[in-house]
């Protein structure tokens, strides 16, 4: 059994870092002004498709929600938390975020929230020009005066999609299959929906450079 749970770990990981892999490629696609969807093979190796891109991918998300987190551990490191409230899970979306914070926590939701709304920006950055494009934040900071109302744009449509697909797919996980058949065609049905409403916000975070460019405050070109 534990050999079992161990291979199925290992699985897991190739086939998040494979579709981690085509998440970027979506982003890139778009940004380059392609309609179709990227075509993913291994050529450059499991090492450079499937671990790259899942470390990518993950340390987007940690870049843009350590301040949060760092804020959150040194008020339980000086034991300021009141009641019990647990360390709330990034995974959990806004609503792990928000369950069971105190008054003391809300600097760190504000903070998490601030990392929330530029990851697009962030993932953006890091599929066309790597972390190091990170290393001057003045000129992130400019784009986005530059380009506000059309980034908010971005956001609202990105995480309203993100907000669909969690809808439908609890909707769909929560309804009665009838049987084996039943879950497994919902069970499908659910992971269409799901990768089918991140495509369009991963394209959307593409188009947002491909239209605006010229009011970016650098160039990938």
């Amino acid at each position: 059994p534990f050999v079992f749970g161990y291979l199925q770990l290992i699985g897991q990981v190739i086939i998040f870092g494979w579709y981690c892999a085509f998440r970027f490629g979506v982003v890139e696609e778009a940004a380059a002004g392609e309609k179709d969807l990227p075509t993913l093979s291994l050529t450059g190796g499991a090492f450079d498709d499937i671990v790259v891109p899942l470390l990518k991918w993950v340390g987007s998300w940690a870049l843009v929600l350590m301040p949060a987190y760092v804020y959150l551990l040194v008020v339980v490191a000086v034991g300021a938390q009141s009641g019990t409230s647990p360390l709330p899970s990034p995974l959990g979306g806004v609503g792990g975020i928000l369950q069971g914070v105190g008054p003391e926590f809300i600097p760190f939701v504000v903070l998490a929230c601030v990392g929330v709304f530029i990851w697009p920006m962030v993932i953006l950055c890091v599929t066309l020009g790597g972390f190091t494009s990170l290393a001057r934040p003045d000129l992130i900071v400019i784009t986005l005066i530059k380009t506000f109302p059309l980034y908010l744009l971005t956001v609202a449509i990105v995480f309203g999609a993100d907000y669909l697909k969690w809808l439908l797919t609890s909707r769909l996980g929560s309804g009665d299959g009838g049987g084996f058949g039943g879950y497994f065609l919902l069970g499908l049905v659910s992971v269409g929906v799901g990768v089918y409403f991140e495509i369009v916000a991963l394209r959307v975070i593409g188009l947002y450079y491909h239209h605006f460019k010229h009011r970016f405050a650098w160039s990938w070109e």
